[in-house]
């Protein structure tokens, strides 16, 4: 499976979750870098109403080696709404040796089993300001 294939697929999973009528807001917050070969997707889902932050991996063999705080959380979400990066407007190749991609999506409670569509981001590694390089590594340290 290519990269770009990879992405696409793990946004659409990532984001078409089923959230029960009675769930609690959440964020979620996605990376998606390449290693080798390999697409590498690291989603934090941010439950405001417990104030949890879960880590997923798409890497079966990579697991988180700690956790992130509500305060990380939202400092990392902040950064990347403020950078001013371009939302991704087609699903061509992914060329992630000179963009960082994120994707970010508010889940407001009760609204059952609709999609939920998120604003994916490409921030071009050259000019990336140095606060969205400090996520990218911050969520890549994760692992």
């Amino acid at each position: 499976m290519s990269r770009a294939q990879a992405l696409a697929a793990i946004i659409v999973f990532a984001f078409s979750a089923v959230v029960a009528q009675a769930s609690p807001a959440q964020r979620i917050l996605t990376h998606t870098y390449g290693s080798g070969s390999q697409a590498i997707v690291i989603t934090l889902m941010y439950v405001l109403r417990d104030g949890s932050v879960h880590i997923a991996t798409s890497s079966p063999s990579a697991h988180a080696h700690r956790s992130v705080s509500p305060a990380e959380f939202e400092q990392m979400w902040n950064a990347l709404l403020a950078s001013g990066a371009t939302r991704l407007q087609s699903s061509g190749p992914i060329d992630d040796a000179h963009n960082y991609y994120f994707s970010l999506a508010e889940v407001p409670s009760g609204i059952g089993h609709k999609f939920i569509v998120p604003k994916v981001l490409r921030v071009p590694t050259k000019n990336a300001s140095p606060a969205v390089t400090a996520v990218a590594r911050q969520i890549r340290g994760l692992l």
